[in-house]
């Protein structure tokens, strides 16, 4: 399968992965939990894959949002994956049930009745975004809030202040940056290193551009 053309297919860290054949590479995914690099690999394996699958059947405009929330369950699909079987499955199985498994993932409804909206989010930084919102979800709620509003959305200190306050929760302007400080440190931790390092290298925000 010919991987996508996205640069972090050529990241020092990727490009050797790239030549595995899937079933180890989802072995090192299940077995390397602090390890990012293999779903990235498996990531630019099957793009053009998957977008070909899903190409057919949404308006060009969509695709973007779509393909962000399908391979969302195409990654936890990966981590699931029985790869304990008595006989041998090669490539070719783990392609076809990878494959079906997304189009059984495909939305039914109407888009406007899902609310699916247009996005400009670069469907290359997926694996970045799906190990962002992991870690994200980890933090206090006051730590998520703050660094989303202001990384994300460009918010001011009083707008966050006055947002809290009508959540009818209290804080001072100076705990925001202490929080908003303690957020990154623990994002920085909390992503796995080669992940930061593919994606993050040139990077001075975390959030923002995502």
């Amino acid at each position: 399968m010919n991987p996508t053309d996205f640069p972090e297919a050529n990241h020092p860290l990727i490009y050797p992965l790239l030549q595995i054949d899937d079933v180890t590479l989802l072995d090192l995914l299940q077995n390397h939990l602090d390890k990012g690099k293999y779903l990235v690999s498996l990531f630019c394996r099957y793009h053009n894959k998957i977008n070909d699958v899903i190409s057919g059947f949404y308006e060009p405009e969509y695709l973007s949002s779509i393909s962000f929330q399908l391979w969302r369950e195409i990654s936890y699909f990966f981590f699931s994956l029985d790869l304990n079987q008595d006989d041998k499955r090669d490539n070719i199985y783990y392609e076809n049930i990878i494959i079906e498994y997304a189009i059984d993932c495909l939305p039914k409804e109407d888009l406007e009745e899902l609310n699916v909206n247009k996005t400009s989010l670069e469907l290359r930084y997926f694996p970045l975004h799906f190990y962002l919102e992991q870690s994200i979800n980890l933090l206090s709620p006051k730590e998520r809030l703050i660094i989303i509003t202001k990384d994300k959305f460009g918010w001011q200190e009083e707008q966050i202040i006055n947002y809290l306050k009508a959540e009818g929760k209290s804080i001072l302007s100076e705990d925001i940056g202490d929080l908003y400080s303690s957020a990154h440190k623990q994002l920085l931790k909390l992503i796995p290193l080669d992940i930061r390092l593919i994606y993050l290298d040139k990077r001075n925000s975390i959030i923002a551009g995502i």
